[in-house]
């Protein structure tokens, strides 16, 4: 297999295109750096737009969108679409080698067509230059899979289905870290998506050592939204914690109650515990805190914790009212008995 090149793209909000690559010069594959063959047997690597990303004064890589095409010319002439890593200096060529590696030593099998990770094609460097070269020519190249267009963020994708994409992001997530992997960046724009599905791109800082206290756990597509959002310190897991969170993927973690936030995994199955709290005149003990009866604090918990579910899971907020208009005299008359007898206690 051969490759050559004609890449060239506006960066930096300049008026004049910066050529990268031309088709003189000669691409050298690096060894040990693809997952997947270059499409065709002579193929031509070509761009001529704007850059994706402007050239970072760190990284000194610029990313371009372009095509490989067929160079035999075979009419109607195939494309197969392509993100391209240009690398402006011989250290961010190495780094590019370094994060090509990472996708085919530690993402294998993650490509497909059924998100995960883009394919890659490996890094080519350029081996000759020619004397009228001008300064913008790079060092070579990363050549990726296009896996569509960056996220609006994590729960504004553009895919017809929302929580059916979070639910594949945050289930591609957990894979990753199965493997030992964190990407260490997964915002909106290292997350793309095409026909439904995400994809994560940009390894360049990931690494690959964590031991993952939810490598073992499996995630049900059913449980989006109605899972408690559990306490952070916790969870064990900061990148799994930030996608979920990020992707709506849990319940609030506050409820609202007598004007102040509490938290729910704590009380929207403790009503008692709630009215226990504005009894005591608050998480603040407030002496200027309304003082409630037992019978009120109990009211003003439910009332509450239904408003919760109302808001984040409306059918079980239904159930919950319709408990209450039938049995929330016996809950207060209870919990009433309660607080009589502590007090007789004390």
């Amino acid at each position: 297999m051969s490759l050559t090149a004609n890449v060239k793209a506006f960066l930096d909000w300049e008026e004049v295109e910066d050529v990268f690559l031309h088709e003189c010069l000669t691409l050298k594959p690096v060894d040990g750096t693809a997952v997947a063959q270059l499409p065709f047997k002579r193929c031509k690597l070509f761009a001529d737009g704007t850059g994706l990303r402007e050239r970072g004064q760190l990284n000194k890589v610029a990313v371009v969108r372009g095509s490989i095409v067929n160079a035999d010319g075979v009419a109607p002439e195939p494309k197969a679409p392509v993100i391209m890593k240009l690398a402006t200096t011989e250290r961010a060529l190495g780094r590019l080698v370094d994060e090509a590696k990472f996708y085919r030593n530690k993402l294998s099998g993650l490509s497909g067509g059924t998100g995960g990770v883009p394919r890659s094609y490996g890094v080519y460097q350029v081996v000759n230059y020619t004397p009228h070269d001008s300064d913008d020519l790079c060092f070579g190249c990363m050549i990726l899979e296009d896996c569509g267009v960056p996220v609006r963020s994590l729960l504004d994708s553009g895919s017809a289905d929302e929580v059916l994409f979070c639910t594949r992001l945050v289930a591609l997530v957990y894979e990753l870290h199965k493997r030992g992997v964190v990407h260490n960046q997964i915002e909106d724009r290292h997350v793309l998506q095409k026909d439904g599905w995400p994809y994560v791109v940009d390894f360049s800082k990931a690494t690959s050592d964590h031991d993952c206290p939810h490598k073992s756990g499996n995630l049900d597509d059913q449980n989006y939204g109605a899972a408690m959002h559990p306490p952070e310190e916790e969870f064990g897991c900061k990148e799994i914690y930030e996608v979920c969170q990020e992707t709506g993927m849990w319940l609030p973690m506050d409820l609202r109650c007598d004007g102040h936030f509490w938290t729910a995994s704590v009380f929207v199955d403790n009503p008692w515990a709630l009215a226990d709290r504005l009894l005591d005149g608050g998480s603040l003990h407030d002496e200027m805190a309304p003082q409630y009866t037992a019978r009120q604090a109990l009211t003003l918990a439910h009332e509450a914790i239904c408003d919760y579910y109302k808001k984040c899971l409306p059918a079980r907020g239904v159930e919950y009212e319709d408990d209450l208009s039938m049995n929330l005299e016996k809950y207060c008359r209870e919990y009433e008995n309660e607080v009589a007898r502590r007090s007789l206690l004390e």
